[in-house]
């Protein structure tokens, strides 16, 4: 992420969204980019084959799949498998995924974290199980 080429890859990525994702985010190109850009900087992939971008770590037996930019072309799992390291068992994700996506099993897991929804205004998470995208938290 050191070079001008590769911020503007991703930020090209980025436009065209996370198509895996059951709520994605707009206009946090900044706060991505303030991951990307510092201790996250080794964990961005470009597949240039799948025509995506993933931002993942591996740790042990498990990847975190934080975001996924690109068409969306291709299985998930098919995406997350490339950058998967061999002995990984579990997959985390840092968003939610969309509901037709082939997994055994998908947990929701929470964190102690808040929320804040404007009184009269919609708020998705009361009867959905969703996540707030790991990436757009400031």
């Amino acid at each position: 992420m050191g070079s001008a080429d590769d911020r503007a890859l991703l930020k090209r990525y980025y436009a065209k969204s996370n198509p895996y994702s059951a709520l994605s985010m707009e206009d946090n190109y900044g706060l991505l980019m303030f991951y990307c850009t510092s201790f996250m900087k080794d964990c961005i992939y470009f597949l240039e084959d799948f025509d995506t971008v993933i931002i993942a770590s591996n740790e042990n037996s498990v990847i975190t799949c934080y975001d996924v930019f690109g068409s969306g072309d291709h299985a998930l799992l098919d995406v997350v498998s490339r950058v998967a390291e061999h002995q990984i068992s579990t997959v985390v994700f840092g968003f939610t995924p969309i509901a037709n996506t082939t997994f055994n099993s998908l947990v929701l897991m929470e964190e102690d974290t808040t929320l804040f929804v404007l009184k009269g205004k919609d708020n998705l998470f009361v009867n959905n199980q969703m996540m707030f995208p790991l990436l757009s938290h400031a």
